[in-house]
């Protein structure tokens, strides 16, 4: 296909705030949930014999990162994770009880934050211990948590291999120091090899790193240094998220001093250079943001057309169900999704009272599947047949008409290019998945509130 360069003022004229399409609906357009029960009833009418993935939310850090958009709190003392552990058992065992096929097999399990690796290694391998008194995890099943370097030792990288963890994923940022003392996360690129190091003694060999560009300070020597320095640490995957900058949504951002920011063209670049820099030390470009090993298994995946895209990002996780546990977990059943209680207080009281915390939830209409499956095929792929899903669904040939039409603006760009009813998106903007996954969707409404990232 003929792609050119695109003038990055063409790529600004639709940077506007647009969801990040983790899942479909977005979280936004959750309805308030009066009580637990339709959650119940979904978790009831799993079918059986299915594959499950399990996330559990660790809401807790010891320190607060100003460009965090995660659901955490602050603690100077570890009571709060001992007391917040006892209620995530609960939970498991509330749930565990509710599903009727106790042979239902977990294929992923995923610890996030906050930060999970806070929690201390003999409760660590409690909850672990209880979360497989209740769940038969696969012997193959992949297991990640999400680690903050300066809270890990040797004796918690010991419990992570006893328990099964194969999959550790660093919150790195940047390892340049002014950006790290702007955006109040100082972490040494030394202390990020050593733990790096410590995994790999104990055959924790699978590596992700977490970056963001868009912070501030960050320029092009920056973020050429940081790839320099990651392919002396040499991680398995890497995803390099723009920075969403929502001050509106989280209050510290306003840390965060706009004057520091890359603007927007410089953000580009910054893509730009990333893009470029780690394909030339081995690196596959995957969706949006993410990048892999050209061996690795999530890559395998992307050429099969069997990758997945979750609250974690780029996945291969198998499983067409997430159950997640802890303050502000999302679910994903067949039957939609629900969204725990966001708070700490609510959490417990609920629990203690014998009810799952759901604060939100939506049934899914098959309008909304469809539009999943394409928004997801855009996402991970950067392009779409929509003839597939007319057939596969039984649409009219006409079915999509109006999102091709609207689409035009893009193609005239040469943003994307329209083939009969195929999309592709131009490979050297893949900023632009979001802009082509919104004319899909049916929620989204360019007015409402400020709400979403912007999308460049």
């Amino acid at each position: 296909m003929n792609f050119k360069n695109i003038d990055p003022d063409i790529i600004l004229k639709y940077d506007k705030q647009l969801p990040r399409y983790t899942s479909y609906p977005t979280a936004p357009h959750f309805k308030q949930a009066d009580d637990d029960q339709l959650y119940r009833n979904w978790l009831k009418e799993i079918p059986h014999n299915s594959t499950i993935s399990l996330y559990f939310h660790i809401p807790f850090c010891e320190k607060l990162c100003w460009y965090c958009g995660c659901n955490t709190q602050i603690i100077n003392h570890y009571s709060p994770v001992e007391r917040y552990l006892t209620y995530l058992k609960k939970e498991i065992y509330l749930i565990s009880d509710l599903i009727s096929d106790k042979n239902l097999k977990i294929c992923h399990i995923h610890f996030g934050g906050g930060s999970p690796t806070i929690i201390d290694p003999k409760n660590f391998e409690d909850l672990f211990s209880h979360i497989r008194k209740n769940f038969d995890i696969l012997p193959n099943a992949e297991i990640a948590i999400e680690v903050d370097p300066r809270n890990i030792d040797e004796e918690k990288a010991k419990i992570y291999k006893k328990v099964g963890i194969n999959r550790v994923s660093f919150g790195v940022q940047d390892f340049d120091l002014n950006v790290q003392k702007l955006i109040n996360r100082v972490q040494p690129f030394e202390l990020v090899e050593k733990i790096c190091n410590l995994f790999r003694k104990y055959n924790i060999n699978n590596i992700n790193f977490d970056f963001i560009y868009g912070l501030p300070g960050q320029n092009v020597k920056i973020i050429t240094k940081n790839i320099n320095l990651i392919q002396k640490l040499n991680p398995d995957r890497i995803a390099f998220f723009g920075y969403a900058h929502v001050p509106w949504v989280k209050k510290y951002m306003r840390f965060i001093k706009d004057e520091d920011l890359p603007n927007a063209k410089d953000r580009i670049d910054l893509y730009n250079i990333i893009a470029q820099n780690l394909h030339k030390i081995g690196y596959e470009a995957i969706g949006l943001d993410h990048f892999a090993k050209k061996n690795s298994d999530i890559i395998l995946e992307l050429k099969n057309k069997k990758l997945k895209r979750n609250f974690q990002g780029y996945s291969t996780d198998k499983a067409n169900i997430l159950i997640g546990i802890g303050i502000s977990s999302i679910s994903y059943l067949p039957s939609g999704y629900a969204q725990n209680n966001t708070k700490n207080i609510p959490y417990p009281k609920l629990i203690d009272e014998g009810k799952l915390p759901i604060s939100k939830i939506i049934k899914i209409t098959k309008e909304d599947k469809i539009r999943k499956l394409i928004i997801d095929k855009i996402m991970c792929y950067l392009a779409v047949d929509l003839t597939d899903f007319i057939n596969e669904f039984n649409l009219e040939s006409n079915y999509f008409d109006q999102e091709l039409q609207n689409l035009k603006e893009l193609e005239s760009e040469n943003l994307i290019i329209i083939n009969d009813k195929k999309i592709t998106i131009n490979p050297k903007t893949p900023q632009i998945a979001r802009v082509t996954a919104s004319f899909f969707d049916e929620y989204f409404d360019n007015g409402v509130g400020n709400r979403h990232s912007r999308a460049i």
